[in-house]
């Protein structure tokens, strides 16, 4: 029988050949084309014009981030200032209902009546405008 030196459609690999000898397939290597000078420059403008886009609006980003912070702030500290107070109600109904319970009289009902906090101290006068 006669081998064909045709190749194979599928592989590439001459159909004559035997197998113990490895196909040398070769591909034409792609050299990379010559990039226009008009496209080059239209990829860094958009990189430049990207890159400051994106610090504008970090900026921006971050002044309205510190405006939102500080409302939060506030918010915290109004929330605190309540639950300190909620808890402290709740404290003074569990205390007073215990005393009833218990029989106790004289409960005091109302701490900030009760307490005698100490007054401010008074600034120090300046003795150096003399």
């Amino acid at each position: 029988m006669a081998a064909s030196n045709t190749a194979s459609p599928v592989t590439g690999i001459p159909t004559g050949m035997p197998r113990s000898q490895p196909s040398l397939i070769t591909f034409p290597t792609l050299l990379p084309k010559k990039v226009s000078p008009l496209i080059r420059f239209c990829r860094y403008v958009a990189l430049i014009t990207g890159i400051v886009y994106g610090f504008r609006r970090l900026r921006k980003l971050t002044a309205e981030e510190i405006i939102i912070q500080e409302h939060e702030r506030k918010i915290k500290h109004i929330r605190r200032v309540y639950m300190s107070q909620e808890a402290w109600n709740t404290h003074k109904f569990q205390m007073n209902f215990l005393a009833q319970e218990c029989g106790v009289t004289g409960v005091v009902t109302d701490a900030e009546r009760h307490f005698k906090y100490p007054a401010k101290p008074k600034p120090t006068e300046d003795i150096t405008s003399e």
